[in-house]
C-alpha cells in the first residue's frame, strides 16, 4: 500500500471530494487546499475515516505561485481540481478566466521547483475544445497554458458543465425535451482515472502531457431514450416529464483511458440509479 502524499486543490467541490475519498481508500495521503480555515472542520468530518491521513492548507488566493511553497513540502503527486466559478457581474475574463489560468500556471510553477512531485493532474473539461461561456473558456485557457510547462502532466477531460450536472439531470427529468446532451459520465469513474494515473505507465512518455478523455457513451446506455424508458419503469413515482425518442449522443472514442488506465465505464442505468436514489434519501430527510 502507497503512503505517497497526493496534494489536492478543490477538495470541498462535487468532483473533488470524490478524487480525495478513493485517493485514500487506495492507501494514499492527502494534503487539501482550502481557502478558508471554516471549511476545515467539514472536510474532516468527510473524510474521518482516514483522517490520520489528511493535513490540510490554508491558501486563500490560488493564483500566487509562492503560495504553494510550504504546502508541496515532500509532495509526490497533484491534483488540480479547483477553478473558481464566474461571479455575477459581466467581467467574466476579470472574474474567471484571469483566475483560472493564474491558478492553473501558479500550480504548475511551484511543482516544477519541488523535485519530489512526479506528476501532476489537471482535470478539465471537454467542452474547452469548443468556447462556449465564461467557465469553458477559463478551462480551455487554463488547460492552453497547461501545454507549455515541461512537467509530467496528465490533463483529464471530462464532459462538458461538470458543475452543477446534478440540477441539471433533475432539470431534465421534469421537462418535456433534454437541457443538456447525453454526453456523461459517472463522478466515481472520475476519480477513478485521478488514481489510476498516479502510477500508470505512460509507455515511456513522463515528461510530455498526457490527455484522456473520460466519458461513458451511448454503448454503456447514455442516450435520453434510454433514461427516461429506465426513470420510467424503475422510479415511477419521480414522473420525468422526459418521453419520446431522443437524438443519439454524440460518439465519443476514449480508448487512451480503457486501455492505458484499465477503465471500465458505469452504466447509465447504475448512474442514473444512484443519482435518484440519493434523492429519494434527501427527500426523506425533509
Amino acid at each position: 500500500m502507497s503512503q505517497s502524499l497526493v496534494f489536492t486543490t478543490g477538495s470541498t467541490g462535487f468532483i473533488g471530494s470524490h478524487v480525495v475519498l478513493q485517493t485514500l481508500d487506495a492507501g494514499y495521503k492527502v494534503r487539501l487546499s482550502v481557502r478558508k480555515e471554516s471549511q476545515i472542520e467539514g472536510l474532516k468530518k468527510l473524510f474521518s475515516k482516514h483522517i490520520n491521513d489528511v493535513d490540510f492548507v490554508v491558501i486563500p488566493d490560488l493564483s500566487i505561485s509562492s503560495a504553494f511553497d510550504s504546502a508541496l513540502k515532500d509532495v509526490e503527486y497533484v491534483f488540480h481540481i479547483a477553478s473558481p466559478m464566474p461571479g455575477k457581474g459581466n467581467d467574466f475574463k476579470k472574474e474567471y478566466l484571469n483566475p483560472a489560468v493564474q491558478g492553473t500556471t501558479a500550480v504548475l510553477d511551484a511543482a516544477k521547483k519541488v523535485s519530489t512531485i512526479k506528476r501532476v493532474v489537471i482535470v478539465s473539461s471537454m467542452l474547452a475544445l469548443v468556447p462556449l461561456d465564461a467557465l469553458v473558456t477559463g478551462k480551455m485557457n487554463a488547460k492552453g497554458t497547461s501545454l507549455f510547462h515541461k512537467t509530467d502532466l496528465v490533463v483529464l477531460t471530462s464532459p462538458d458543465g461538470v458543475d452543477g450536472t446534478n440540477a441539471m439531470l433533475w432539470g431534465t427529468l421534469y421537462s418535456e425535451t433534454p437541457r443538456i446532451p447525453a454526453v456523461a459520465v459517472d463522478v466515481r469513474d472520475v476519480a477513478r482515472a485521478h488514481v489510476r494515473v498516479l502510477d500508470a505507465n505512460l509507455e515511456g512518455k513522463n515528461n510530455e502531457v498526457q490527455e484522456f478523455l473520460i466519458s461513458a457513451s451511448e454503448k454503456d446506455g447514455w442516450s435520453w431514450t434510454n433514461v427516461a424508458k429506465f426513470v420510467k419503469n424503475e422510479y415511477p413515482s419521480f414522473c420525468t416529464k422526459l418521453e419520446g425518442s431522443f437524438d443519439a449522443p454524440p460518439f465519443i472514442e476514449t480508448p487512451r483511458a480503457e486501455e492505458i488506465l484499465g477503465l471500465r465505464w458505469k452504466t447509465m442505468e447504475d448512474t442514473i440509479a444512484s443519482f435518484l436514489d440519493h434523492q429519494v434519501e434527501l427527500r426523506a430527510q425533509l
